[in-house]
């Protein structure tokens, strides 16, 4: 679940904030010995939006997101002397993404698209590992994604997307497709396709469009 504001504070300067939220695979009538993760990301930005023509805009945003991401699961673990079994295991992360990005943007009473590159330098710190508390004679393989993000956790990220809308003002449908690019190569941990839909309501739509921002974040 997403939600995402932007507010016009003149004709030109505009702040926008959003909240993100995500948990998959929990079951809660399941013992919780489960493979299950979530997370959540806070971002603030402010920007300059300008018309081009009476339907085409530009903007330029600055902002940081802050984050958290937790991840649930099993995992196996062998003894010599006990034998092979599995314990829940826990692996948590903070994240830091200050970013830059722009927006080119048509905008109509009844249909929108708007094209945004975006530049990231992302840090992901604070792992902590929570494991039981086991006999020493087990052992376990690493983790392929945590060596990764130990040994390179900071990284260049270019995210190209397109946002396209339909309805009449004050409401319209939002779909939104985004790719992100890691300067760490394709084999990090993170997904490259990102893909939402929703709803965008203006608030006050009887002000100028070209006073007004695209809202795409």
């Amino acid at each position: 679940m997403q939600i995402q504001a932007a507010f016009a504070v003149d004709s030109n300067l505009a702040v926008s904030g959003t909240l993100y939220s995500a948990e998959g695979g929990y079951n809660k009538d399941e013992p919780q010995d489960q493979n299950y993760g979530k997370g959540s990301q806070l971002e603030l930005a402010i920007g300059y939006f300008t018309p081009i023509t009476s339907k085409l805009s530009y903007e330029l945003y600055g902002g940081f997101a802050i984050g958290k991401v937790s991840n649930h699961f099993l995992r196996t673990y062998a003894s010599d002397n006990l034998g092979t079994t599995s314990f829940p295991y826990q692996i948590d992360n903070n994240c830091f993404k200050p970013f830059v990005q722009g927006n080119i943007g048509y905008r109509s009473h009844y249909f929108d698209a708007i094209v945004t590159i975006r530049t990231c330098y992302l840090h992901i710190g604070q792992i902590k590992e929570t494991a039981p508390n086991l006999d020493p004679s087990y052992k376990t393989q690493l983790i392929d994604d945590v060596n990764r993000i130990q040994t390179k956790p900071n990284s260049f990220l270019l995210e190209p997307g397109l946002t396209l809308r339909a309805g009449y003002e004050p409401l319209k449908l939002q779909l939104h497709l985004g790719w992100s690019i890691n300067s760490n190569g394709s084999a990090y941990p993170q997904e490259e396709i990102i893909f939402s839909a929703g709803l965008v309501g203006m608030i006050n739509s009887s002000t100028q469009k070209r006073k007004s921002p695209s809202l795409n974040f």
